[in-house]
């Protein structure tokens, strides 16, 4: 799988936005995706309409657009503040235009230390990229056949691990070699060209307000100062056995954006995100009523072209509406690719009749990834005071969330402690195979382990950052298991654990 990053910003507006369409298009007909790694104002500015035109049209394409900061600053040079403002003001723009926040980010002139990544991971919850390959298009090798020649050398490779990809979509050679075809090329050598949140199986949004907001004054990149905008998410219903409540409302402090909210007077028996490809017709037949309730319940929508990531309300009436405020459920399980009820079951040592029971909602044999399952009582999950059965009784010094390829013994390793300490304060989890994101209780007697990230240098790998940083090749893999330990790429934000 090849990942391409192409960097983009307001650089010569009109120009710029017929360029990005190309490539948009590029892709498109050949059934891949890219990442658009965008700036706010960067000789232009990204409220302007060819480049908000540009930016949807990428967005419903399912291609992803991510953080490159507001102004192309190095942002090893800015203090915490200017930070922020970089950060913060590009992700207000991206909510007024898109309804969304970016979950990624790279950082200009691919500069970045362990204080920057770890203030930038921890205050704003971005995945900081960089590259494994890089076309040099914006340093010299700019022409046509530059460009031409790199990705044909990419596709006479073979690859083994996912690689990224960089080239500059304000590089004319670079777009002139698309449209020659170097997408075709790669494709018809057998390389998967996918966003960098599909390589790294993550979100690539946040969802605030799941709609295009309309242009008002905020929408200007004038001045230096940013002032936090304020945008209100979808607001719902929810039907329970004995009334109604309301959920689902977020703010962030600053102005309010009145053209985000969506209409409150529906009443919700779920909330449902959409995913690539859903229409009211599909939605409709997978809970159980009709598109036009899909659409009363949505009136912002378009039936047949419903943009992903969008948080849609599901009217009652259908499947899921006979699900009521007293369903017990031991944990809520977030699915992951090609679940179905008999896998859940199984795990949690239920039957499949009681995973449907509780979650009425669900195809059992398609059940959508990141969709939340109830899990009921009865199954191993309910022995003992474990921490899925969410009782008082159990003490955890903290609380870790479990990361591909974790086991009782690897997680009992890291924070001091025996499998069998870690097994019985979690005795739901299976510790040969404990799923990702499984929040796994860490019990008192052990190390209570700080994180911390660091930057690696060129020519790494995972022995000499275990050298450097006085722990084992073995923990350094495991607490980055997106590594190749043989090939660490440079300056790749690297997770570490001490002892407090």
């Amino acid at each position: 799988m090849v990942c391409v990053e192409v960097n983009s910003t307001s650089h010569k507006l009109t120009v710029l936005a017929e360029w990005h369409d190309v490539i948009n298009q590029e892709f498109s007909k050949a059934n891949m995706k890219t990442t658009f790694f965008i700036n706010g104002n960067n000789w232009r500015c990204i409220y302007n309409e060819p480049y908000v035109t540009m930016l949807r049209n990428s967005y419903k394409a399912g291609h992803q657009l991510a953080s490159h900061t507001w102004g192309h600053k190095d942002v090893t040079s800015l203090t915490e503040s200017e930070i922020d403002t970089q950060i913060g003001r590009l992700n207000d723009a991206f909510v007024r235009i898109l309804g969304v926040k970016p979950k990624f980010f790279r950082p200009p002139y691919g500069k970045i230390d362990e204080k920057t990544a770890t203030y930038i991971q921890e205050k704003w919850g971005l995945t900081i990229l960089l590259w494994s390959d890089d076309s040099s298009d914006s340093v010299g090798k700019n022409t046509q056949k530059d460009s031409y020649d790199y990705y044909t050398g990419i596709a006479s490779k073979s690859y083994n691990v996912a690689r990224m990809t960089l080239s500059h979509e304000t590089v004319e050679g670079s777009v002139l070699a698309l449209q020659q075809g170097t997408v075709t090329n790669l494709v018809n050598a057998g390389i998967d060209l996918q966003t960098a949140a599909t390589c790294l199986d993550m979100s690539p949004y946040e969802v605030v307000t799941g709609v295009f907001g309309e242009r008002d004054d905020s929408w200007t990149c004038d001045g230096d100062e940013w002032i936090p905008a304020t945008f209100v998410t979808q607001t719902s219903t929810t039907t329970t056995a004995t009334g109604t409540s309301t959920s689902g409302t977020s703010t962030n402090t600053g102005t309010s954006i009145s053209t985000s909210t969506t209409t409150t007077a529906a009443t919700c028996a779920q909330t449902h995100t959409a995913a690539s490809g859903d229409t009211c017709v599909k939605l409709g037949g997978r809970f159980g009523v009709t598109p036009e309730a899909i659409k009363a319940a949505n009136s912002f929508i378009d039936c047949d072209n419903i943009w992903a990531w969008t948080p849609l309300c599901i009217p009652p009436g259908g499947t899921s509406s006979t699900t009521t405020a007293t369903q017990t459920c031991v944990q809520t399980y977030t699915a992951g690719d090609n679940e179905t009820c008999v896998k859940i079951a199984n795990h949690f040592g239920l039957s499949e009749a009681a995973i449907r029971d509780a979650n009425p909602y669900v195809n059992c044999n398609d059940i959508w990834r990141y969709t939340p399952v109830c899990i009921p009582p009865g199954g191993t999950s309910t022995t003992t005071s474990s921490a899925a059965t969410s009782t008082s009784s159990q003490t955890c010094a903290q609380k870790y969330t479990a990361d591909t390829g974790d086991t009782c013994a690897k997680i009992g390793n890291r924070f001091g402690l025996s499998e069998d300490a870690i097994r019985q304060a979690n005795t739901f989890v299976n510790c040969s195979d404990i799923w990702k994101y499984t929040s796994i209780c860490i019990p008192p007697g052990g190390s209570t382990q700080c994180k911390s990230t660091v930057t690696s240098q060129p020519g790494d790998n995972c022995q000499k950052l275990a050298d450097r940083y006085h722990t084992t090749e073995a923990l350094i893999k495991s607490w980055n298991s997106f590594l190749n330990c043989a090939d660490v790429w440079a300056y790749t934000p690297i997770t570490l654990y001490a002892s407090c």
